[in-house]
């Protein structure tokens, strides 16, 4: 069997065995409806892996709402660790870093995959908020900064993790943004306002501080709302796939390819590689049965075009207070640091993002006015699926980023 339910509070799944996806899906919809039972954990055993994960789900706000998450747990002898918060970006669900776990428990890192509202196992929005994103209002951004708030004071308190060390090279939690993913991490720091004061000193004051650390993960342009360029190729405006599945399979290829630009040292945007299709695309790579587990369509049609499509305005405007606001930097988490990972063979959306973020963040300092310290590191040869090709690459230099 594929998953046995010991009782209401614990489900041990042997991902080794092989199993069709209807006893999968079965087994799937009685491990969801273990963790969404409020109190209840699902146990994930990897026998091949030997490492445990538990999926349990998290409240993001008092209503009941929650999202689920993956965590390795405590490192085992440590009384420092740091604990690693991912947030995954568009159809591609937190499953897509099933590869990092392990790699950041060598790092000595607890890693917490979380996985957005609308995805498998977190709750849906209410058809009130789908009206704000559809809408473009900036008050959807705010309720994602509170309900990501919400959930990392509910695991902080929680899991009592360890704080961030004064130098803040150990402890804490370091939150990192994939992809589209930026836009959820980013309204922890764009919008101040909507989350309570209090809240923001238990991550911030040097008695209670925990976040310790920011990365942005090669963020496409649209999720930091930079103006759209004219040239260009956008997948989801490709009129030669005109529905839903259509659209989200060309997503896949394009956003997963490598590509060559050949202005990318002289930082020019007019001589990107602009192609339909780039190289090897990652997903190529990935089993039907991955697939199946880590790509939904569903939030892409409910939220995610939204995003891309009308909340552009208010995403730009996140993303100047929340990385290149000098005042906001002073009393938001000030001191904060922010590590912008950078792929060099990713696609045109990502590398245009790297361009437009280093010119601003180079154009503050210029100014004698940096906002937040951020350090921009580029990884060469690696795509904007580097989590999957080449794991190690990212999470080594996450944990430099950590140790600097």
């Amino acid at each position: 069997m594929y998953a046995k339910q010991l009782h209401h509070r614990e489900i041990i799944v042997d991902l080794d065995q092989n199993i069709n996806s209807a006893e999968k899906a079965a087994a799937l919809r009685a491990t969801y409806r273990a963790a969404r039972q409020g109190k209840g954990y699902t146990r994930l055993l990897s026998l091949s892996s030997l490492i445990s994960i538990t999926m349990p789900n998290g409240p993001v706000n008092d209503e009941g709402e929650y999202v689920l998450f993956s965590d390795t747990g405590p490192v085992p002898n440590s009384s420092d660790y740091t604990t690693l918060v991912i947030v995954h970006g568009t159809s591609f669900n937190s499953g897509t870093f099933s590869r990092l776990p392990s790699i950041g428990s060598k790092h000595g890192m607890r890693t917490v995959l979380f996985t957005r509202r609308d995805y498998r196992g977190s709750s849906l929005y209410s058809d009130d908020d789908l009206a704000l994103v559809q809408g473009g209002k900036k008050e959807f951004l705010e309720g994602v900064g509170k309900d990501l708030a919400h959930f990392l004071l509910w695991f902080i308190k929680s899991h009592d993790i360890p704080k961030a060390s004064s130098d803040k090279k150990a402890g804490g939690i370091a939150l990192m943004g994939w992809s589209m993913g930026n836009h959820v991490t980013l309204s922890l720091l764009g919008h101040p306002d909507a989350i309570s004061k209090d809240n923001v000193s238990i991550l911030s004051t040097p008695e209670f501080l925990v976040y310790c650390d920011h990365y942005n993960t090669d963020p496409p342009f649209t999720s930091l709302g930079y103006p759209i360029p004219t040239n260009g190729y956008h997948p989801f405006r490709d009129p030669d796939f005109t529905t839903l599945e259509a659209k989200v399979a060309n997503f896949g290829i394009w956003v997963s390819e490598y590509y060559v630009h050949p202005g990318y040292d002289a930082r020019n945007l007019l001589d990107l590689d602009f192609r339909k299709h780039g190289d090897d695309p990652s997903v190529k790579h990935v089993t039907q049965q991955e697939r199946e587990q880590m790509v939904e369509k569903s939030p892409v049609d409910r939220v995610d075009l939204s995003l891309v499509f009308k909340m552009q305005s208010e995403l730009g405007n996140q993303t100047q207070r929340a990385l290149f606001d000098p005042e906001l930097a002073k009393t938001v988490l000030p001191g904060l640091p922010v590590t912008f990972f950078a792929c060099k063979s990713s696609n045109w959306y990502c590398v245009y993002s790297f361009f437009e973020s280093e010119s601003r963040y180079k154009k503050l300092v210029s100014q004698g006015d940096v906002a937040r310290p951020i350090t921009f590191v580029e990884l060469p040869g690696a795509n904007h699926f580097v989590h999957w090709d080449n794991p190690n690459q990212l999470m080594d230099n996450v944990k430099a980023a950590l140790d600097r």
